[in-house]
């Protein structure tokens, strides 16, 4: 099967599990005081624990996770199972539809992006989503919506590590060589063989001594965000991580209806020391002078509230 056409099946799960419950507690800490009580609803669920949680924080609050998933539905119903306030569905995120004004909170952790990379890069998959969300949100209701967020399509200078693996940049030789021994430039290579996001383009060039990729800054950012899935390489190339930008984002949930309560994007300093620090360097260049430049940001969170005089 073509892990782009189905969301529900992964390679190696145990992966998955061990990264979703290794940010846990931090995507708690990132949306925890703008979720209101009452009826919450976790969107892609995954493990369950971040239901869990969410359920344990709010006991009188009716707590529905909701994936696609058989394993995972079947997961998080076992981390779920001792709390009775707690329901674990199977549905298709797309097409499930729940009561018009029956939300408190509707939380999307880590999906938006997934909604549109597994339904062909359709970046108006995720728009319907989160417009259907706000007729389903009673009037003071909130959709939360923790992800990837693009820096968007101006030029960017990147610097890449060929020291730190095998730098084989040939295409037909890298293909055949195991991802996590490839050094980051090599790794680069291999992203530009498999990602299948929209078209772009990049070329090289040397300034003061650095070989320099140029490209949009929308694309390195996406090397950047996927370029340490060693183990499930294959299926992470096929996400676009930075569906939107953070003006996009504020945009798309303002003209469905939505106040914005809180929009913040930051750069998670463990994936900066860890992913990027002495494998890495972004640059911008004017009149053939090169500047280095901070880290995209990581993540974005945005809050949008309907309002509480709202009649749909």
């Amino acid at each position: 099967m073509n892990p782009k056409d189905e969301l529900a099946e992964r390679p190696n799960f145990d992966v998955y599990v061990s990264g979703m419950n290794a940010t846990v507690r931090m995507k708690w800490n990132d949306i925890e005081k703008y979720i209101i009580p009452g009826r919450i609803i976790d969107v892609g669920c995954g493990t369950g624990e971040l239901t869990k949680i969410i359920a344990k924080k709010f006991l009188n609050s009716q707590v529905i996770g909701i994936d696609i998933s058989d394993y995972f539905v079947q997961l998080s119903r076992k981390n779920t199972k001792a709390l009775e306030n707690v329901e674990i569905q199977k549905c298709d995120i797309v097409t499930k539809k729940f009561e018009p004004n029956s939300i408190t909170t509707k939380l999307f952790s880590s999906v938006i992006h997934e909604l549109a990379s597994y339904k062909g890069y359709n970046r108006e998959i995720p728009k319907k989503v989160i417009k259907g969300s706000f007729k389903e949100l009673k009037p003071g209701g909130r959709i939360i919506i923790r992800d990837g967020v693009s820096p968007g399509d101006y030029r960017i200078y990147m610097w890449l590590n060929d020291k730190n693996g095998i730098n084989e940049l040939d295409h037909e030789k890298n293909k055949k060589l195991n991802f996590k021994d490839l050094s980051t430039e090599a790794r680069f290579i291999r992203f530009c063989m498999q990602f299948k996001g929209k078209e772009w383009d990049y070329k090289t060039t040397k300034i003061d001594n650095k070989k320099l990729y140029i490209m949009d800054a929308h694309f390195a950012h996406e090397f950047m965000s996927k370029k340490e899935y060693v183990e499930n390489w294959d299926v992470e190339a096929l996400e676009e991580f930075g569906i939107f930008t953070i003006e996009e984002y504020k945009h798309i949930l303002e003209q469905v209806g939505f106040d914005a309560v809180e929009i913040k994007i930051y750069k998670n300093p463990w994936i900066v020391k860890n992913w990027y620090e002495h494998k890495l360097k972004l640059f911008k260049c004017e009149n053939g002078k090169l500047e280095e430049v901070d880290y995209f940001p990581t993540n974005i969170v945005i809050v949008g509230e309907k309002p509480k005089l709202a009649t749909n």
